[in-house]
């Protein structure tokens, strides 16, 4: 598979130990230029589903600060700003739901990753390839293709 560059950072920072959410919010180095490390290291609470509470997916928690991000340098005015961004957000949510048929970490993995068995089957069934990588790939195709960071 070719990947874009940022999809190619994306997962080579998830395959070095990064969540989801870091390795999203990580591709998009050009809008947290100069905080990388702190970016990513607040990203790190996104992870699992925010905390491992397995709510909505990191890759597409990491896409929204990315588009968080973008709207902050793109636009100036402060209401202009949060509207956009919320409908940014709402888009994203839409599409990343239609592909995958859910958002939420517990609902894509199917496993219970706070206890030592849910993390023992995602682990033995391949789960952070199967299920994961295409999710990061997907939320960076989709910021993308919503225009952000090209």
């Amino acid at each position: 598979m070719i990947y874009s560059d940022k999809t190619s950072i994306a997962l080579n920072l998830f395959r070095s130990g990064n969540n989801c959410a870091q390795a999203v919010l990580g591709a998009f180095e050009e809008l947290i230029a100069g905080n990388d490390r702190q970016a990513i290291n607040i990203a790190s609470a996104f992870g699992g589903g925010m905390g491992r509470m397995q709510l909505t997916c990191g890759a597409l928690t990491g896409a929204y600060m990315v588009i968080g991000l973008h709207c902050t340098k793109a636009i100036e005015n402060e209401i202009a700003r949060k509207e956009k961004t919320r409908e940014l957000i709402q888009e994203i949510t839409r599409l990343f739901s239609e592909k995958h048929h859910a958002i939420s970490c517990r609902d894509l993995l199917g496993q219970n990753l706070n206890t030592p068995e849910g993390r023992e089957k995602v682990a033995n069934q391949g789960l952070t390839t199967s299920i994961c990588i295409p999710c990061i790939e997907d939320a960076i195709e989709l910021l993308q293709q919503m225009g952000i960071g090209c």
